[in-house]
Order: C-alpha cells, then structure tokens, then sequence
C-alpha cells in the first residue's frame, strides 16, 4: 500500500465513523423523545350535569360544569359546548362562572357556550372550570332528551380534546303546579 493509499483509507475511516456517531445521536436523542404528548389532558377534561343526577323535571335549573386539563400549564385555552334540546334557546343558558377567562352564549342551530382565555391575560395554568346553568322550559315534554357535545383546545399547541363525562340529560317528570289555598 502507498502512502497515497494509506491516506484515502483513513479519510474515508474517519468520515464513516463520523457518519456512524452522528446518525448513532440522532436515534438515541429520538428514542428517548417518544412520541409527542397531547396538550389537552383528555382523561380529566369532562363535564358534570347536575351533580351526576341526569333525570331532571321540567321548569327546573341544571348546573353544568366542565373541566377542562391541560398536560402542561397553557395561557390561551377555549371551549365550544354545543347544549342541544327541544326548547333550548340563548335565553335559557347563563354562565354563573368563567374562571377568569370571557365566557359568552351564543345561538345558532343550539345554543352553545363559548370560554376563552386569549381575550383576558391569559390563563396560565392547567385547568379550568366553567359552570353555568341550563333552565329547562315548563313546557318541555316529558321523555325529552337533551344533549351536550362539546370540545376544548389549548390553543398555545393547537390541539383540541372532546369533553368527556355527561353529554344527556333527559326530562322525566313535570314540575307540579301549586294549587290554590281556600
């Protein structure tokens, strides 16, 4: 072998070598990264109807909640949840807590609640909560089943989780009318 020789095998050892250490630290680096985590924390984001109790009365006021988590604290965060029922208009939905953030009611096809987060300082932090109250018209018909669907995103990573937890609520009774005392 010439020095020539000597001097191309030895660049080229040293070049595959280096080619060896840097894909070598591109996998290790990627194995221990493992698959990116969702930002909205599906398991705890839910929404909770009238303390569980589902079966209401007509003419009565439901309390929803909904609670929405986060993988890691967030400072932009909305919810959309959508309240879909014979009779249930604007005017029977009112938000009685928006944790800080601008919560508003909308009517489209349903009525729907909309919280979000950007249009105040920011949330900065993991969960929320929003509570408002539903009232169910005295003229809703028993056997009536209204729905709730809704969604929340983390806007900061742009990821977007169902709300899990209650989504029914149905009328079983009619509100008794109080008669008149003699």
């Amino acid at each position: 072998m010439t020095n020539r020789d000597k001097m191309y095998y030895r660049k080229g050892r040293a070049l595959f070598l280096s080619a060896i250490m840097v894909l070598s630290v591109v996998a290790l680096s990627s194995a221990f990264a493992g698959p990116a985590a969702a930002a909205v924390d599906q398991q705890n984001t839910e929404r909770i109807i009238n303390g569980g109790d589902t079966d209401v009365t007509n003419g009565t006021t439901v309390t929803v909640t909904v609670n929405g988590a986060f993988n890691q604290s967030t400072a932009n965060a909305t919810l959309l949840d959508n309240v879909n029922g014979q009779g249930i208009t604007q005017s029977e939905v009112e938000i009685t807590e928006s944790d800080g953030g601008f919560g508003t009611v909308d009517s489209g096809p349903t009525a729907f609640v909309a919280y979000e987060t950007t249009s105040n300082l920011g949330l900065n932090s993991d969960s929320f909560t929003v509570t408002y109250n539903v009232t169910i018209p005295q003229d809703t018909p028993v056997g009536t089943n209204i729905n709730f669907n809704g969604t929340v995103t983390d806007l900061d990573q742009s990821d977007t989780a169902s709300v899990g937890g209650d989504t029914q609520i149905t009328v079983v009774s009619e509100q008794q009318q109080e008669q008149p005392t003699a």
